[in-house]
């Protein structure tokens, strides 16, 4: 009698450094009880489970909304202790609501705060809901056990623990949920909490983890927004969708099918910067020591790397909410070279138009421009259609580049510092896409040499009127893209950032040693 064949199971194109099995535990709340829910983390769970289950990853367990809670988190890390081996990578996601309180351990902490992730039944005051959390410090002892054993993990903490904002939020932006739901601090009336630490744990430090490679969505002094993503509806946590595609290979910028700490940070704060419009700072450990950033955390097969979501739909339209007026504002004015339509209050807004101020002002709070007309308004929605674009390209082989000092609002006559990194004998565009929608060509002038030298490149600019968003767009390629260059120079100076994604098209099959990035600034008088 015959038996059909065994199907033979897929090789895996995500591989542990260590050559061990990837093992993942996923957990993605936005179902809070008693805190305010949230909008993306749930999304982020199913993103990390889909492309893990792609890329050859069978030992999931995926934790998402009331399945997550205390003592189903604690018996999935018990049973990934129990049955991994030096040399495996467990990746570990958390995307939810964060929170710190006043550490138990005295002198653990520099700022005298233990932190948290809470469950979606944590309760803020009192009762057995207050046991519904984790403390860092017993993730921490777990690890631990995981290190002593030579076991890798790649640990993602999409969630917040204090901290303040970047820059303002503009009132009449949409409402925007952040991944912190208890404010600054924890204070338990009554805890029940009883965790499984020791005090030895709570003075581990960096030093104490060489396996362990961590990301989260931001440092103590600011807050993680949930961000819109181009082309996929809702929000979403930016460092989950960064690491995500950064585990599919989009990381990969050497081909070697090795993706060190290095590769995975800088591809995610870049990532992130530009989905969030320079409002998040993601924290990476460790990072003292060229060795520590060489580190390789997994291996992906160069030859099957997942390729890149597409970017949004030709020609889809910009979704336009207006205050302080009526759409009969609008009427009689025609689109450029997008297509834009009227949203009423409570649905998803790419731009909200205040009539009354002659405001333009987008989804996480920003003034984009100001005194802007009726009649300029489809420049506007131009330069937003340019920008979405352009950090969809960004995403899939991005380049770093930095505003320095900071990325705050900044006033008129301040000096800012556009900063580009790996650029050595490499060939540079740098052009600018500002609020009203003006393409500035910047770099190469007819006398810059075509060629950089060095491994930075800076730009030192002075802020002046227009003011509101300007996004800093550079390109570095191996080979002059002479035929881009000349493109840009055609609208050099004119309100046509409506004809960028046609000019950037041949990027999209261009091979990935092009590398694409973008950086906002904020201005104001």
């Amino acid at each position: 009698m015959l038996a059909p064949a065994a199907s033979a199971q897929p090789a895996p194109f995500l591989g542990a450094a260590g050559n061990g099995v990837v093992r993942a535990l996923i957990i993605g709340i936005d179902q809070y009880e008693f805190t305010k829910p949230l909008k993306g983390a749930a999304a982020d769970a199913r993103d990390f489970e889909t492309t893990l289950q792609k890329l050859g990853v069978r030992d999931l367990t995926v934790l998402v909304n009331n399945a997550a809670n205390r003592k189903s988190m604690l018996a999935a890390m018990e049973r990934l202790n129990s049955i991994s081996h030096a040399g495996d990578l467990i990746v570990l996601t958390l995307a939810g609501h964060g929170a710190r309180e006043p550490e138990r351990v005295k002198g653990s902490n520099a700022d005298g705060f233990d932190k948290s992730f809470l469950f979606g039944g944590f309760h803020p005051r009192t009762g057995p809901g207050t046991a519904e959390r984790i403390l860092s410090i017993e993730i921490k002892a777990w690890l631990y056990r995981l290190e002593k054993r030579g076991i890798d993990v790649l640990f993602i903490a999409d969630t917040c623990y204090g901290g303040g904002l970047v820059r303002s939020v503009d009132p009449r932006a949409d409402e925007i949920t952040y991944r912190n739901g208890v404010g600054d601090t924890l204070q338990l009336v009554q805890d029940q909490l009883k965790p499984i630490s020791t005090t030895a744990d709570a003075f581990r430090q960096q030093a104490d983890f060489e396996r362990v490679t961590f990301l989260a969505a931001a440092d103590e002094q600011t807050l993680a927004p949930e961000v819109p993503i181009p082309g996929i509806s809702g929000r979403r946590g930016a460092l989950s969708y960064a690491t995500a595609r950064a585990i599919e290979g989009t990381s990969d910028r050497d081909h070697s099918g090795v993706i060190t700490r290095r590769k995975l940070f800088e591809y995610s704060r870049q990532v992130v910067d530009q989905f969030s419009d320079n409002r998040q700072a993601i924290w990476t450990e460790p990072t003292t020591t060229k060795a520590k950033l060489d580190f390789a955390v997994f291996r992906v097969d160069p030859k099957a790397v997942v390729p890149p979501p597409p970017p949004p739909p030709s020609r889809t339209p910009i979704r336009i909410r207006i205050v302080n007026g009526t759409g009969k504002v609008l009427s009689g004015i025609e689109q450029l070279q997008v297509p834009f339509r009227i949203v009423e209050m409570g649905e998803r807004a790419d731009l909200i138009w205040d009539a009354e101020r002659r405001e333009v002002v987008s989804p996480l709070g920003d003034v984009i421009a100001a005194g802007i007309e009726p009649h300029f308004l489809p420049g506007v929605v131009d330069r937003t259609d340019a920008v979405m674009r352009i950090a969809k390209l960004a995403e899939s082989r991005p380049q770093s580049i930095e505003i320095q000092p900071n990325n705050a609002q900044h006033r008129d006559g301040e000096r800012v510092q556009f900063h580009i990194k790996d650029v050595d004998q490499k060939y540079l565009i740098l052009f600018n896409v500002s609020g009203e929608g003006t393409v500035q060509h910047l770099f190469p002038k007819p006398y810059d040499a075509a060629r950089l030298a060095g491994q930075k490149f800076e730009l030192p600019l002075d802020v002046r009127k227009p003011f509101g968003a300007d996004h800093m767009v550079a390109i570095v390629s191996d080979a002059r893209l002479e035929d881009i260059e000349q493109a840009l120079v055609q609208v050099d100076g004119r309100r046509a950032a409506g004809y960028i994604s046609g000019i950037l098209q041949p990027l999209q099959s261009t091979d990935r040693n092009v590398r694409v990035g973008t950086a906002g600034l904020f201005t104001a008088p």
